[in-house]
C-alpha cells in the first residue's frame, strides 16, 4: 500500500507540473487552477490502475494532463453548464470526461454509465478514496439505461468521449437527455463531414445539432489550443421526446446504426 501511494504521488507531481505549464499558456483554462492538485491526483490513480486494469492504454503523465484531463474540461470552455445540473457520462471508462468535470464543478451530479466491471469498480474505488460525493457509477449498458424509467430523459447533459460510430453514440445519449437538455460528443478531425449525418440521426431521436466547437493545435482559429491535433465538441439540443422505439435492443445500435 505504501509503495502504491508513493507511485501515485510521483505520478501526480509530474501531471501537476504539466497541468500548470499548460494553464500558464491557456488563459481560457484559468478556472481549472484551483482544482489542479485534485485533477493530478485522479490522473495518477488512473495511470497507476492502468497497469492491471487497462483503463487508458499506454500514455505518459504529461499525456494524461493534456489529452485526458484538460481535454475533458473543454466542455466548460465552450458551453455554459448551469448550476446543479445532472450529467451522465455515457461509456465513461476510467471516468473521462465525467470525473474531471465533477472535480472542477462539485455542484454537478455526475452519473458514470460504464458496463465493464473492472472499470466500474475502479470508479467506485476512486469515489471512496477521493471523497467524490457527487459521483454515482451505474454498471449498465446504454441501451438498457435508456429504457430505464429512472434514467430515461432524466439528465440535463449527456457527454460521451468514447470512440464510436456517430449514430451509435447518439442513440445511446439522446434517450437519456430531458427535453431542453444537451448531448455533447467529443469527436475528431472528421467532424465537418459528420454534421449532416448528426443532424439527420438527431432528428430521429428528438434532437437538433446546435453547434460545433473545433479546437486543438491543428484547428483553425478559436481561443482554445487544447490537445495536439484537431478535436471538436458536437453539441445537440434535445427539442422533443425520444420516440419509444429508441434506444433499440442491446447491440442493435452498433450492428444496424441509424441512417
Amino acid at each position: 500500500m505504501e509503495g502504491r501511494r508513493e507511485d501515485e504521488a510521483g505520478l501526480a507531481r509530474v501531471i501537476m507540473g504539466e497541468l500548470l505549464r499548460v494553464l500558464d499558456e491557456e488563459p481560457t483554462l484559468e478556472f481549472v487552477r484551483y482544482k489542479a492538485a485534485t485533477l493530478a491526483a485522479y490522473g495518477a490513480k488512473v495511470l497507476r490502475a492502468t497497469t492491471h486494469r487497462d483503463l487508458v492504454g499506454n500514455i505518459s503523465p504529461e499525456g494524461m494532463a493534456r489529452d485526458h484531463l484538460l481535454d475533458s474540461l473543454a466542455l466548460f470552455v465552450f458551453e455554459d453548464v448551469e448550476e446543479n445540473a445532472a450529467l451522465v457520462d455515457v461509456g465513461s471508462g476510467a471516468g473521462f470526461p465525467g470525473v474531471p468535470l465533477g472535480i472542477v464543478r462539485e455542484d454537478l451530479s455526475v452519473t458514470a454509465l460504464e458496463v465493464r466491471k473492472k472499470r466500474a469498480e475502479f470508479l467506485r474505488e476512486t469515489k471512496r478514496e477521493m471523497g467524490l460525493f457527487w459521483l454515482e457509477t451505474v454498471e449498465l449498458r446504454a441501451e438498457i439505461a435508456g429504457r430505464n424509467p429512472k434514467m430515461r430523459e432524466r439528465f440535463d447533459w449527456a457527454v460521451a468521449r468514447a470512440v464510436g460510430l456517430l449514430p451509435e453514440v447518439l442513440e445511446y445519449c439522446l434517450p437519456l437527455v430531458k427535453v431542453g437538455g444537451k448531448a455533447v460528443l467529443w469527436r475528431g478531425r472528421a467532424v465537418a463531414s459528420e454534421v449532416e449525418e448528426a443532424e439527420r440521426v438527431s432528428r430521429e431521436l428528438g434532437g437538433r445539432v446546435c453547434r460545433v466547437h473545433e479546437y486543438g493545435s491543428q484547428a483553425e482559429g478559436g481561443s482554445y489550443r487544447g490537445p495536439e491535433g484537431k478535436r471538436a465538441l458536437l453539441v445537440i439540443r434535445k427539442v422533443e421526446n425520444t420516440p419509444q422505439a429508441y434506444p433499440r435492443g442491446v447491440g442493435v445500435p452498433r450492428k444496424r446504426p441509424l441512417k
